[in-house]
């Protein structure tokens, strides 16, 4: 786990990558469309690190929602 200087919230980075992994997987291989993925992260900036990978390995229009679980309850 690792920390930004101007945040106080953790993340994983091999977790990032195994996102991406299992995201890229479900689009290719299952025909998954990215406004039906939802990804779960257990702090604000896992969140932030899995949407700035995905903005740039998929594209910063993709529409996967990324959210810790406050934003999932409901």
């Amino acid at each position: 786990e690792a920390r930004r200087r101007s945040s106080p919230s953790w993340y994983n980075s091999a977790e990032v990558i195994e996102v991406h992994s299992i995201v890229q997987n479900l689009m290719q291989e299952y025909k998954v469309q990215d406004y039906e993925i939802g990804t779960i992260a257990p702090y604000l900036q896992q969140g932030k690190e899995i949407r700035r990978v995905l903005s740039k390995l998929i594209g910063p229009k993709h529409k996967i929602k990324v959210g810790t679980v406050e934003a999932f309850q409901g």
